[in-house]
C-alpha cells in the first residue's frame, strides 16, 4: 500500500502524503477526521479508533476479516488521538491507504498494482487477492497471496532503491524513508525504532533490515548490507515479541547470517 500511495503520487495523482486523506474520503470531512493526513496513515500513527486483536469474534479487525462492505467499516471509523504522534499499528490504516489510491487513480489496488509493480517486475505468477465480497474491495491488510519467488521481487526492489532492469518504478527518496524509523513515539512515550512507511523495520546481526511481515509467519527481509532478500512462508508465527518483533525473526536472521557466512567462505 506504501509503494502504490507513492506511485500515485509519481504519476500525479496525490500531491504528496501530506495531504488530508479527506481530500479523497469525503465521509471524513468531519471536525474529528478532516485533519489526518495520508502520511499518518502511513506511519501507523492516525489515531484511529480501530479495534487491533485477533481474540474475539466481536471486533473491527474480525468485522474487517469476515464482513462483505469494507469501506462502510473505514467510514465509520474516528480520529480519537492526536494523529502523527504515537505508533500504533491498525490493519485499517492499510485498508484506508487502498481505499485513498482506488479513489485517487479510478483504478482497484490489484490493476494499479499490476500496471505499477507486478508486471514490470517481471511477476511469473498471477497473484490472489482477496475480496470483501464478489466483485468488492481488497482486503488491503491482508490476504495478498503468491509464491516465495514472487514475493521477493518486492524485496529486490527495495534493495535495487526502487529500480528494476534500469527503470525506476518508485522513487529512492521515498525508499529510503520508508524503510528508516518514523519520527514517533510508542505507548510509554519513547521513540521507536521499528517502523517506517508500512514496513518494519529489524535491527538483528548489525543489520538495518526492512521487512514485510504476514500473521501466519510470512516473511519478506531485506539486507541491504549483504545484497540479500530473504524469503520464509509459513503457518505459523511466533506468539512472544522482542522489541515488537516475533521471535522467530531472529532466528531466520541467524539462519540468513550462517548461510550468508558459509557462502562467502566457499567462494573465498
Amino acid at each position: 500500500m506504501g509503494l502504490l500511495i507513492v506511485a500515485a503520487i509519481d504519476d500525479g495523482f496525490i500531491n504528496s502524503i501530506e495531504q488530508p486523506v479527506s481530500d479523497f474520503i469525503p465521509e471524513f470531512r468531519n471536525e474529528k477526521n478532516k485533519d489526518l493526513k495520508i502520511k499518518d496513515v502511513l506511519t501507523m500513527s492516525s489515531g484511529l479508533n480501530w479495534d487491533e486483536s485477533y481474540g474475539t469474534l466481536f471486533n473491527t479487525t474480525t468485522n474487517a476479516y469476515y464482513g462483505k462492505n469494507i469501506k462502510e467499516l473505514i467510514y465509520s471509523l474516528e480520529v480519537v488521538e492526536k494523529p502523527g504522534v504515537n505508533f500504533k499499528y491498525l490493519s485499517g490504516n492499510s485498508q484506508l491507504l487502498a481505499m485513498i489510491v482506488e479513489t485517487a487513480t479510478g483504478k482497484s489496488v490489484s490493476e494499479y498494482a499490476s500496471e505499477k509493480f507486478w508486471n514490470p517486475m517481471g511477476a511469473v505468477n498471477d497473484a490472489l487477492w482477496c475480496l470483501d465480497d464478489e466483485n468488492g474491495m481488497e482486503k488491503a491488510f491482508c490476504c495478498f497471496n503468491s509464491n516465495a519467488r514472487d514475493f521477493a521481487r518486492w524485496g529486490q526492489l527495495i534493495l535495487n532503491n526502487g529500480t528494476w532492469n534500469n527503470d525506476t518504478l518508485i522513487s529512492s527518496e521515498y525508499i529510503q524513508a520508508s524503510t528508516h524509523s518514523a519520527d514517533l513515539t510508542d505507548e510509554t512515550g519513547n521513540k521507536i525504532n521499528y517502523y517506517g512507511y508500512q514496513w518494519w523495520i529489524h535491527d538483528a546481526n548489525g543489520w538495518n533490515v526492512p521487512y514485510m511481515r504476514g500473521i501466519l509467519g510470512q516473511y519478506v527481509f531485506v539486507i541491504p548490507e549483504e545484497n540479500a532478500v530473504v524469503v520464509r512462508l509459513g503457518h505459523k508465527r511466533s506468539t512472544e515479541y522482542k522489541n515488537h518483533h516475533p521471535l522467530d525473526t531472529y532466528l531466520y536472521l541467524e539462519t540468513a547470517k550462517k548461510l550468508l557466512d558459509d557462502y562467502k567462505q566457499l567462494s573465498q
